[in-house]
């Protein structure tokens, strides 16, 4: 009910401003609150037109807890597949890495 709440507010304030990554953010939080619906399968689509690859991480992760919660097996190992390409701890890792040569040079 809170969390219902919250993120109603949330629409309410973010929806008219052009801030794209923060309401997509929100969107995302819905998608977990929302696991096992059917509202899961625009938000990558969201994200890509939006420019904002840095948050489809985060939305796969939700969308792995959304499949996993539906028991869609397919859907998850293709989720799965996806954070894995992402490789977000090995693109984490090269930018610290950078950024410390960078910052030693």
């Amino acid at each position: 009910m809170r969390a219902d709440d919250e993120l109603a507010l949330a629409h309410q304030l973010l929806g008219q401003l052009d801030q794209r990554a923060t309401v997509l953010y929100a969107r995302v939080a819905a998608l977990v609150r929302n696991a096992g619906t059917d509202r899961a399968t625009v938000l990558r689509t969201e994200a890509t037109t939006a420019g904002l690859p840095w948050i489809l991480p985060l939305l796969e992760t939700a969308l792995a807890f959304h499949h996993a919660v539906r028991d869609a097996h397919d859907d998850l190992t293709a989720t799965l597949d996806r954070l894995r390409e992402a490789a977000v701890r090995t693109r984490w890792r090269t930018l610290v890495t950078a950024r410390q040569l960078h910052l030693q040079a």
